[in-house]
């Protein structure tokens, strides 16, 4: 029991670095400003919260690091329809004022979007 413990403590470091790959891998920058999904390098990323976000160049890298917040994934990751403590899927996501957002489901996402401003901002 001891030598499990010794072993999972070893292994905490590694655990908390494994962060998803957010918007399959698309650019946030692009995403956000531009609602086009370009796949980013996985040489050029950046780390928000529990999500990896990769990007096509240094320069939205830098617009990114710049303001996170603008670009990131909305909401802490929860699914934006459902809030709260309902986790969104990375790999879901829709875009409402230049700000991505993740869905639980395709039906949230379809809903979400159908009345945006009904849930931004609740």
């Amino acid at each position: 029991m001891k030598l499990a413990l010794l072993a999972l403590v070893a292994l905490l470091p590694l655990m908390a670095e494994d962060k998803t790959v957010a918007l399959n891998g698309n650019d946030p920058v692009l995403l956000a400003t531009q609602n086009v999904e370009k796949l980013g390098s996985t040489k050029l990323t950046a780390t928000r919260g529990d999500f990896t976000y990769q990007f096509v160049d240094a320069k939205n890298k830098a617009e990114f690091e710049k303001n996170p917040a603008q670009y990131e994934i909305q909401m802490g990751g929860a699914c934006a329809r459902m809030g709260g403590n309902t986790h969104g899927n990375p790999s879901n996501y829709g875009v409402y004022q230049k700000k991505i957002y993740i869905f639980g489901t395709d039906d949230c996402r379809e809903v979400f979007m159908k009345d945006p401003k009904s849930f931004v901002g609740k």
